[in-house]
């Protein structure tokens, strides 16, 4: 998901949105994509496999020079 161009495109449309945005304003679908890999986690297989896409999101957003 975090590769497909249409994805940073919603991230990037949904930073603007954000009035006198900040340096490490939040970001809603952001907060929602973290909620949702952090959520249900239980065991630490698990842990480790939302840090590696916690991890692919975080890239995203400092290609997108974005910080939240």
């Amino acid at each position: 998901m975090v590769k497909r161009e249409e994805f940073a495109e919603i991230i990037l449309e949904d930073a603007q949105s954000v009035a006198a945005r900040e340096d490490s304003d939040s970001i809603d679908i952001i907060d929602s994509v973290r909620y949702h890999l952090t959520s249900h986690v239980q065991t630490y297989s698990e842990i480790e496999d939302s840090n590696s896409k916690l991890a692919l999101v975080d890239k995203l957003l400092d290609s997108l020079n974005l910080d939240c």
